[in-house]
């Protein structure tokens, strides 16, 4: 009924969110000469750059996001990030790990609101449209403090933001392709400088039928029952009162339907096993500017509904999450080189659940101080300190983040950068409360990391740059917590505080951008090296897998992209090898290392105010049998071909 009821304000909503895009169009097209506003001018001092100083941050480019607008965020960051996204199929669970940590410790933020479901503590980015996302920054290891807690590996941040100067662009993109399936997406967004709005809308699904290579049985078999479809709306209002003030809203609507087909090992005759998600997101915010800083204050409200059905296990349940948060930030500029940023928010959790055995009711509070600035010409600093406390009687203590970068030369500028910080993850509501076997006496999980790397920027000209980063990172993470089988059954299992990580790696980055002729050519490549072994477990029958490879972590992991572009045509190529994965924890058994190629070819269009662009994609073009999760296989070659039209004023 829950969910039946969900269904129909969801529809309704849509209706609403049709009548707002014709409502947007005709505005647009209404507007006279009242569409140029004069505004007062504000001098704000901010520091443009993206990454925290002293740590690591890459933000993934607008032309990758544009390539990718009709794919999820899954599909992009695979790509176009050194993270390793690990998943259990085609359309199926995926979740990211940065530097050997687990999916728990990603922090994920849309707008600056912390989405990891609070039950599972992670997200399925297989569920999000990177239509939905005008930028993705990705903060490594402690940059993830400057904004959170709890990312020990490190954080990705989503964010949504209005281009003022626009009057109004459409965006259809239709893309089919194997296994059946279809995506759908349109995108309108129309204004002026005092007023935008934007309206996004999705439909995806495939049959997911292909075909994999079983080696157990040494022949070709079709996967079944592994069917998906989603559709969702993301409706974003800005308006600007005044040259100091802006408020905006943000109200993001999604539900997903999926079959969950069993491992290869299990031999079905039928569907088990679906799950059903819907979600909404929403955010009010307010933004102050002033000569001397900038307050930005928000209400939030998230809500999850997942529903899980195994007809094997005669097992239906239904789980709900409701999230409000309240946050205030103030950035203050001391002076031209110096600003502090404060921070006060309080998160408070609803969670009904039939898996547990009453209804709860918890809150978080979180408050930072951070100071920014610069000691010398070439000299620049960050001093954070960030404390959290769980339900108001379990506190993270102290976490204090110290980040250094020396510029060596302005010329072709080379930094120097390093940071040491401490993070701390609280459990998750799962962690804490699931029946049978939630564990209340878990502590949190902390981490004390240290990273230094170097930065290297060089242009001769404006048809050549080349810039790369190498960064040497290393971590000791306590108090591990992992589900293990509870003393009186198998069946059950139970989170336990059980062992001390150490991660250690390097990260290495380089893009070079040249222009010959009527070419333009772009190179990037990310190599990664990440070693993250027990170093030791309180639970001494378990003293076998010390010193060894957390599961799932491939200890190498290589990315490459190429890009061939002139006037109207592009050609990408996307490498990625991924080392060998360990799948026992006394490293007795591994999955084989596997190495991808995709080739993109595009072509574009363009009369007057429109444009059209094609594009043909052939993914795993040597058609490698591979798995990221043991026994649960991905797809061979496969096909998409992609139409995107575009309307702009």
């Amino acid at each position: 009924i829950l969910i039946n009821n969900y269904l129909n304000i969801f529809n309704k909503i849509q209706v609403f969110i049709f009548f707002i895009v014709a409502m947007n169009i005709n505005y647009s097209f209404s507007q006279t000469m009242k569409d140029t506003i004069k505004l007062n001018e504000i001098k704000v001092f901010e520091r443009i750059d993206f990454a925290p100083i002293g740590s690591k941050a890459n933000k993934i480019d607008s032309v990758s996001l544009a390539q990718n607008v009709g794919n999820t965020l899954s599909e992009l960051i695979m790509d176009h990030s050194p993270l390793f996204i690990k998943s259990y199929g085609y359309g199926a669970l995926a979740s990211a790990s940065f530097r050997g940590t687990s999916a728990n410790q990603t922090q994920v933020l849309w707008n600056g609101i912390n989405i990891n479901s609070p039950m599972l503590g992670q997200t399925d980015f297989s569920l999000i449209p990177v239509l939905f996302v005008d930028e993705v920054l990705i903060n490594y290891g402690a940059g993830s403090l400057q904004e959170t807690s709890g990312g020990i590996g490190g954080s990705i941040n989503l964010i949504n933001k209005p281009n003022w100067k626009n009057k109004l662009s459409v965006n259809f993109i239709n893309s089919f392709g194997s296994f059946h399936s279809t995506n759908n997406v349109i995108s309108v967004k129309a204004g002026s400088a005092k007023l935008q709005s934007s309206t996004k809308l999705f439909y995806v699904s495939s049959a997911n039928n292909f075909n994999y290579f079983d080696r157990n049985k040494d022949t070709v078999l079709e996967r079944k029952y592994a069917d998906y479809n989603g559709k969702g709306a993301l409706q974003e209002i800005y308006f600007r009162l005044n040259s100091n003030n802006i408020i905006s809203g943000k109200l993001w609507l999604q539900k997903n339907y999926r079959n969950l087909p069993s491992n290869i090992t299990v031999e079905e005759d039928s569907l088990t096993a679906f799950q059903k998600d819907n979600t909404i997101k929403s955010v009010i915010e307010w933004d102050n500017f002033s000569e001397k800083g900038k307050l930005k204050t928000y209400l939030s409200y998230i809500k999850d509904e997942l529903f899980y059905s195994n007809k094997d296990l005669n097992l239906n349940t239904l789980s709900k999450s409701e999230e409000i948060k309240n946050q205030i930030k103030y950035i203050y500029n001391l002076t031209q080189k110096h600003h502090i940023n404060t921070n006060v928010n309080y998160q408070h959790y609803r969670i009904i659940s039939d898996n547990y055995k009453t209804i709860i009711n918890a809150g978080i509070v979180n408050a930072s101080v951070i100071l920014n600035g610069k000691l010398i010409t070439n000299l620049s600093y960050s001093l954070a300190l960030r404390y959290e406390n769980f339900d108001f009687n379990q506190s993270s203590g102290l976490m204090p983040l110290i980040g250094l970068e020396y510029l060596v030369f302005k010329k072709n500028p080379v930094t120097l950068y390093f940071n040491f910080a401490k993070n701390n993850r609280f459990p998750t509501m799962n962690e804490l409360y699931w029946f049978p076997g939630g564990n209340k006496n878990l502590i949190p999980e902390t981490s004390r990391n240290f990273e230094t790397g170097i930065k290297y920027n060089k242009s001769i000209n404006v048809n050549f740059n080349y810039k790369c980063h190498l960064t040497v990172y290393d971590a000791y993470i306590d108090n591990w917590i992992i589900w293990q089988p509870m003393e009186s059954s198998n069946l059950n299992w139970m989170p336990v505080n059980s062992k001390k990580v150490h991660s250690r790696g390097i990260e290495a980055y380089s893009n070079l951008t040249a222009s010959l002729s009527n070419y333009n050519i772009n190179l990037k490549g990310f190599y990664n090296y990440a070693l993250t072994t027990n170093m030791d477990i309180y639970n001494k029958d378990d003293s076998t897998i010390i010193n060894k490879q957390l599961i799932y972590i491939p200890v190498n992991n290589l990315k490459a992209i190429l890009n061939i572009s002139n006037a109207n045509n592009t050609f990408s190529f996307h490498y990625t090898f991924t080392d060998k994965r360990y799948v026992l924890a006394d490293n007795s058994s591994y999955m084989p290392s596997y190495g991808l190629l995709d080739i993109i070819a595009s072509r574009q269009f363009k009369y007057n105010k429109l444009s059209l662009n094609i594009d043909f994609a052939i993914k795993n073009i040597t058609s490698v049998n591979y798995q990221s999760i043991e026994n649960y296989p991905m797809p061979g070659r496969y096909y998409s071909f992609t139409l995107k039209i575009k309307y702009f004023d």
